[in-house]
């Protein structure tokens, strides 16, 4: 079956239904795809669908009370009257996700990761108070912390999107703060640190926001974190990476866990100049190199059964390809858009990208089946790289080791393919405007209401060692700098403006933004000049128009129903990535390179949305609480920062 004309199969994931249909699917025609999901009437006069909606069953997934997987959920979604609170606690903690000890930051006194999850349903409202006990460092601001919540829209609630130096200052050590948000989207999205390299420290976590689904399934086993791992502190290998780049880390985890053997110690130490291999960060002492640490993750599945798994790269430095031996998969929905279903194989995830799979726990055989996080070849940096694997029992989990009945899968740094990609939620993208700077021979628009729409052209560049002491990522010929006790969303109240901060305004009367990525490389003998980035919009699901490694034309640019997400991958060797975005979100929004390192070395650019609106919707009670925690009241206006640890981070 070609994955780009699916047969009505699909109809048996929605249906449990074993009648087949010959009508053809195209992956992108989401027509069809409604057609072939179940008519849905609900009598919305009888009850408070609201706040008395009870969810959906194995057999009804499409559902969801008054509403269904066609709501256009950006502008229409549940007042549930509920409130879901959590708290969260940070401090330091010595982990062991694979068995060998490391400095670390855990969320709720934990002795692992992720942290917990928050759960709720579609339309609670979400409140989560932090409080940051990390102990002192000397250098006391890298103490601070602020919480991101990666994926939720944040719909006119700008100063709870959790960016340290862009919407708060950091939360000062013993000092707390409480994020608000309604969750307007459904799906699965996580939450991190969005403080230089916490994120990766440990401090993170899964959001499970119930509602419809494009596929039934009979029970959800939650979220599954995908992550590299490295047996240094990420601000130990960051120093490294900025002074010769990208780094090979020790290992990989599920959920949180994997196994490792000391007799690898000697190959995973830092590459530094006369670097000798026996001087590994962390040795552990007093074991004997024979012995396995740590544990693999697991799962119990009962036969016949159909699961939902949600996959999240939460690495700092790795894409993967996730496998299940001996299983297809039917993918659902890619960050918190619901598709058009479509089976596989296997699936690309990149750094900060979500899939919602679902499977069927059909083989013949009764296992157990090896579960495969396999970083991708040509953007992946684990030693261990064929070790990344947890395991599928059919029943209840025993000590038997899987036979391997595959190879793993081998592919090329990309993204899923845009024409599988196919919102259930149909909507277009009005043609790019004449005078885009990126188009050929663009027309001029001097005057603001002859243009309705905003179009930016970007080039990505890296200079290195030779024209600098350490590595760093420019946006236009710029690597952005910023302040964590000082952050943009002050500046624009003041009114003060500066070039570091990559800052771009969208005029007020202008209602769409179009970007154009150029992954522009001035030197080819640059280690990084042609690396891979997955580029995260904070505030939006943008539409992805056009991506490849190609020169691109008109003809190519995807403006009907085009894929929707947060993440995409943007192609390195002269890579392009075209994306559009309405904008209609008041708000000061960061968009980065969501590999760790980068983002802390400068790829970072922030838009600016309804400057009027959001100055009189801003949260500034808020605001000035946490920033007066650092400097008192009034907060003074301080100089710029370099990028590193005084970047906007992740």
């Amino acid at each position: 079956m070609e994955p780009f004309a699916l047969k009505a199969l699909l109809l048996c994931f929605i249906l449990n239904t074993c009648h087949v249909i010959s009508i053809p699917i195209q992956a992108d025609d989401s027509s069809v795809c409604q057609q072939l999901l179940p008519t849905l009437s609900r009598n919305t006069e009888l009850y408070d669908c609201d706040a008395l909606c009870e969810g959906n069953t194995a057999n009804d997934r499409t559902t969801w009370c008054c509403r269904d997987i066609f709501t256009d959920y950006e502008s229409d979604w549940p007042d549930t009257g509920v409130t879901r609170e959590y708290w969260f606690e940070v401090d330091n903690r010595v982990l062991e996700p694979d068995g060998h000890p490391r400095a670390a930051l855990a969320v709720n006194g934990s002795t692992g990761i992720p942290g917990p999850t928050i759960y709720a349903d579609w339309g609670d409202m979400i409140v989560v108070h932090v409080f940051n006990n990390q102990s002192f460092k000397e250098n006391f601001e890298n103490s601070g912390l602020a919480i991101h919540w990666h994926g939720i829209n944040q719909w006119e609630t700008n100063a709870h999107d959790g960016v340290s130096a862009v919407t708060q200052c950091t939360i000062r050590p013993q000092s707390n703060m409480t994020y608000k948000w309604r969750a307007t989207q459904y799906g699965t999205a996580w939450y991190h640190a969005h403080t230089s390299l916490k994120a990766w420290d440990g401090v993170f976590g899964g959001i499970v926001i119930n509602g419809p689904s494009s596929a039934n399934y009979d029970e959800d086993k939650g979220v599954l974190f995908l992550n590299d791992w490295s047996h240094h502190t990420p601000e130990e290998v960051f120093h490294t990476v900025q002074l010769f780049g990208p780094q090979v880390l020790a290992n990989g985890l599920l959920n949180g866990t994997n196994i490792w053997s000391p007799t690898e110690d000697s190959y995973v130490c830092l590459l530094e100049k006369n670097h000798s291999p026996d001087s590994c960060f962390f040795k552990r002492s007093g074991i004997s190199p024979n012995r396995t640490l740590g544990r693999r993750f697991s799962m119990e599945v009962e036969s016949g059964k159909t699961y939902r798994i949600r996959l999240i790269n939460a690495a700092i430095d790795n894409n993967f390809i996730f496998t299940i031996e001996g299983h297809n998969i039917t993918v659902i929905a890619m960050d918190l858009v619901p598709i058009c279903p479509f089976t596989t194989h296997s699936v690309k995830i990149q750094m900060g990208q979500r899939y919602d799979i679902v499977f069927t726990a059909n083989s013949t055989d009764d296992g157990p089946f090896w579960i495969r996080a396999t970083p991708n070849s040509g953007c992946g940096h684990i030693w261990n790289k064929e070790t990344v694997l947890g395991i599928l029992f059919y029943g209840d989990r025993d000590d038997t080791t899987p036979e391997t009945l595959e190879d793993p899968p081998v592919g090329v740094c990309e993204d899923e393919s845009m024409d599988l990609l196919s919102p259930v939620v149909q909507k277009d993208v009005p043609p790019i405007p004449p005078y885009a700077p990126f188009l050929p021979n663009p027309t001029n628009c001097s005057a603001e209401s002859a243009c309705p729409a905003a179009a930016f052209l970007i080039s990505t560049t890296v200079n290195g060692p030779n024209t600098s002491a350490i590595f760093k990522w420019h946006i236009n010929g710029q690597s952005m700098r910023s302040s964590w006790t000082h952050p943009t969303i002050l500046n624009i109240k003041g009114n003060y403006s500066y070039e570091e901060a990559n800052l771009f305004e969208v005029p007020e009367s202008q209602e769409w933004v179009y970007l154009l990525i150029n992954n522009t490389n001035p030197d080819p003998k640059a280690a990084q000049a042609s690396i891979d980035h997955p580029v995260h919009l904070h505030g939006h699901d943008f539409y992805i128009l056009y991506q490849g490694n190609t020169t691109w034309s008109s003809s190519m640019v995807k403006l009907k129903n085009p894929p929707r997400r947060d993440t995409a991958l943007l192609y390195g060797a002269g890579g392009y990535l075209l994306l559009a975005w309405k904008a209609n979100n008041p708000g000061v929004w960061l968009m980065h390179c969501h590999t760790g390192f980068h983002t802390a070395m400068g790829f970072d650019l922030q838009f600016l949305e309804k400057r009027q609106k959001l100055l009189e919707t801003f949260d500034w009670e808020l605001e000035n609480g946490t920033c007066n925690e650092w400097y008192g009241n009034p907060v003074p206006f301080n100089p710029l920062q370099s990028a590193g640890y005084e970047a906007a981070g992740v």
